[in-house]
């Protein structure tokens, strides 16, 4: 993942957390996750709904509920609960 964040490949880097993000939250890999995704800059992170919602989630395992709280408010109420509602889905 670390190459790809040097190459700035945030596309690759969602795909991969959309492929695996779920099973690493499950294994316990939080610091892991936030870590990568929060390298992205949040203007980029933003175009990618389901980093956005793992970011969230991951903060919620992490107890940082005030960070996780922050995300969400972050996107206008629409936004926010058609990335929920996506990634839910989704996954």
């Amino acid at each position: 993942m670390n190459h790809l964040l040097l190459a700035s490949d945030y596309h690759q880097i969602n795909q991969i957390l959309e492929s695996i993000g779920k099973k690493m939250v499950r294994d316990g890999r939080h610091e892991s996750i936030n870590y990568w995704i929060t390298q992205v800059p949040a203007s980029i992170r933003m175009n990618y709904p389901y980093m956005v919602f793992l970011l969230a989630e991951v903060n919620r395992y992490l107890g940082h509920l005030r960070k996780r709280s922050n995300i969400i408010t972050r996107l206008s109420g629409s936004i926010a609960n058609g990335i929920i509602t996506w990634a839910f889905r989704r996954h």
